[in-house]
């Protein structure tokens, strides 16, 4: 049975004092088929539950009067039965995580892209729990009230209180402890995998969302009997592609992969769970239920906690990113810079391996700003880093070191080599460059290397700074390579094979 079929029997209520957003949300719940309540303040939601209850709460952390543990408790006191939905800043997770004994039963984050579909998939979820719940109930009542009169009935009673058991011992989960295993994850991948090895008796498959190519990538599989020819990759429609976040938060399937995952699970129940980060959808989680009731209950349980240490190692990979990285152009940042270069130039003196150094400087900077205005040259300089970073090497580091200025790290690379890099790069810029108001746009190069040019980090990069300071005064769209002392005397010879 879809959550879909009974979602009209279950009572939603929102809130939240953004007068925008949570008429949006009653609205999105109201066309999933759900009785949805909007409140705007805690003493009218109190009073909601009190006239309603409502089997769901979903409301936003940043947006209580009082704290937390007052509100949930208030409510509690009202109704013992009420579960919640938060929505809270990121970093808020880990504490929230150990409200999840009385009732909190997912966290989302409220800077998370396609919030209402978000707040909908949740939603289905926790009905989804609810619903098995109550049904695994009446069930054990009917089975007790009969005496168990035929074995049909005792087989179900076992089935039962083995669902009861898996959902007792999931919420037994040290739920700190299993958040601080999700997070010796190093990556996005490697923690779906850790994901799937709590399921180790459920085949599972996800789908990574590729919105450039407009595709759905399987980049993790799981579980018994896993077919050899899985599909690797599935083209989906630009009709899809609109609607797919959505369709998914509903439990519906896209297009695309109805027919794959049939034909993947054999005609078995199965269940498509999308994964959200705070960019929007990451992709999809697809589901074989052999044991529909008890699966779910497993499945609720695991994915609600994976979810939240999913969105907390994102915001510890995004605190890092801003340390290291520049705001405009997603390049690395003069401090990142100033850190590595010594570094880099140490690596380059213990391996007899020469270090070479660009410099480059949009011409015309302070002109195109009077023309064009701030915003129009910082959006021309932002392609330019962007440029120069899809034709480096994997290596190669690249990073905005002044407001009109981009330093490229090249080790390994002799002066000969740079010459020849900085050259096709200017050229590949020119080519690329974007005519606006009859201004075309140029650079000008620098270039300096370790040992033939240079004695140490502080020397390499004042040689490159001088050489496209040179050029750049003379009119720029060209490139110029530092002249050393008539004394400098290399450190090692670098050869040319």
């Amino acid at each position: 049975m879809s959550i879909r079929d009974v979602s009209s029997q279950f009572t939603i209520s929102i809130c939240t004092s953004d007068l925008h957003l949570g008429p949006q949300l009653k609205v999105t719940l109201a066309q999933a088929g759900y009785d949805a309540q909007y409140y705007q303040d805690e003493p009218s939601v109190s009073e909601g539950v009190k006239s309603t209850p409502p089997h769901v709460l979903v409301f936003f952390a940043r947006h209580l009067q009082t704290s937390l543990n007052e509100f949930v408790g208030r409510i509690l006191e009202i109704n013992a039965d009420v579960q919640f939905i938060v929505l809270a800043p990121i970093d808020k997770f880990e504490v929230l995580a150990q409200y999840h004994s009385i009732g909190i039963l997912d966290v989302i984050s409220d800077e998370t892209a396609n919030l209402e579909a978000r707040t909908l998939w949740s939603v289905d979820r926790a009905c989804e729990k609810l619903l098995l719940t109550f049904q695994n109930e009446q069930l054990l009542e009917d089975l007790n009230g009969r005496g168990q009169q035929n074995s049909e009935l005792k087989h179900q009673l076992q089935e039962v209180e083995q669902q009861l058991g898996a959902q007792k011992h999931a919420n037994q989960i040290p739920i700190s402890s299993r958040l601080a295993e999700y997070k010796l994850a190093t990556s996005r991948e490697d923690l779906i995998g850790k994901f799937q090895l709590q399921l180790p008796n459920i085949v599972s498959v996800f789908y990574k969302y590729l919105p450039n190519i407009r595709s759905l990538i399987v980049i993790h599989s799981s579980g018994p009997n896993i077919p050899q020819s899985l599909q690797q990759i599935h083209q989906i429609t630009e009709a899809d592609i609109r609607a797919i976040a959505t369709q998914a938060a509903m439990g519906e399937i896209p297009e695309g992969l109805k027919q794959p995952l049939a034909q993947l699970f054999l005609g078995a129940p199965h269940k498509v769970w999308p994964l959200f980060s705070h960019q929007g959808l990451e992709g999809l989680f697809a589901f074989r239920l052999d044991k529909e009731t008890q699966d779910l209950l497993v499945l609720a349980e695991e994915f609600a906690l994976f979810q939240m240490a999913f969105n907390l190692v994102l915001l510890e990979k995004r605190v890092h990113e801003l340390e290291v990285q520049d705001a405009l152009t997603g390049l690395y940042n003069r401090a990142f810079y100033l850190k590595r270069l010594p570094e880099e130039m140490a690596r380059s003196r213990r391996s007899f391996q020469p270090l070479s150094l660009i410099k480059v400087a949009m011409d015309d900077f302070l002109e195109l700003e009077s023309s064009l205005g701030e915003q129009a040259r910082d959006e021309i300089f932002k392609k330019i880093g962007a440029s120069i970073l899809s034709s480096s090497r994997s290596h190669d580091l690249i990073c905005r070191v002044g407001e009109n200025e981009i330093g490229i790290l090249l080790p390994a690379v002799d002066k000969t080599g740079a010459i020849y890099r900085a050259e096709r790069l200017r050229r590949q810029l020119e080519r690329e460059s974007q005519v606006q108001q009859g201004l075309k746009i140029s650079v000008s190069m620098g270039i300096s290397e370790y040992p033939s040019l240079s004695r140490n980090a502080e020397e390499l990069d004042r040689a490159a700074s001088k050489a496209m300071m040179h050029i750049y005064d003379k009119g720029g769209n060209r490139i110029c390579m530092y002249k050393p002392p008539a004394d400098h005397v290399p450190e090692f010879v670098v050869t040319t094979e």
